[in-house]
């Protein structure tokens, strides 16, 4: 992946967090009618004087290199290519939980184009 297109990857989770900070409405059904609130309630937002009281920092951001990344799908059986991703995201993991501050939470964000050529998208072969 490049780096123009990892850029953009770790804008969308920014701004998806960023859009999640304040009060989020549920919008509108196919009929552009407001959705029952009963049913479907403000989500209350992500800051910490409200809501879930929990606060989301994106303080460390770790890149699986491309060329790992591709040797680890290069295996014909898709288990092996399964177990190959799953060891570079592990390995990262590692790295990560013998950092400090340890993170509390982890999003792994994995393209469309890497899921399907490591073939994780459910499909058995």
């Amino acid at each position: 992946m490049s780096a123009k297109s990892w850029l953009l990857v770790k804008h969308a989770v920014s701004w998806y967090f960023q859009s999640c900070w304040e009060s989020v409405k549920p919008g509108l059904n196919s009929r552009e009618k407001a959705f029952d609130v009963l049913c479907f309630p403000d989500f209350p937002g992500l800051k910490s004087d409200r809501g879930f009281r929990a606060e989301f920092k994106i303080e460390t951001v770790r890149d699986i290199p491309l060329e790992k990344f591709r040797m680890s799908v290069k295996p014909l059986k898709a288990y092996e290519k399964l177990k190959g991703v799953v060891e570079l995201v592990d390995k990262q993991l590692e790295m990560m939980k013998a950092a400090e501050p340890v993170p509390d939470v982890v999003l792994i964000v994995l393209p469309n184009r890497w899921r399907m050529a490591a073939r994780l998208s459910g499909h058995p072969s």
